[in-house]
């Protein structure tokens, strides 16, 4: 995708699949019997992986950032 507004198209549908990849585990994640690394294990391999597909060829500027920072603060 050439365009800016394409690449947020496209980082916009990447936050949407992984926001129900996050809602799909989020019983291991919200759990109390877990520990805070395996629960950051979880997000790493499970959720990170889906949110971040093929965004090494992305030219994203600051509001791409602030969208994916604005997505990790929310994952419990």
């Amino acid at each position: 995708m050439n365009s800016g507004g394409g690449v947020m198209m496209e980082i916009k549908a990447r936050l949407g699949t992984a926001n129900k990849c996050c809602f799909g585990v989020m019983n291991p994640l919200s759990s109390k019997q877990l520990s805070c690394r395996i629960k950051c294990l979880n997000y790493i391999t499970l959720v990170r992986p889906v949110l971040t597909y093929c965004s090494e060829t992305w030219a994203m500027g600051k509001q791409g950032d602030i969208f994916f920072r604005f997505f990790e603060g929310k994952v419990p």
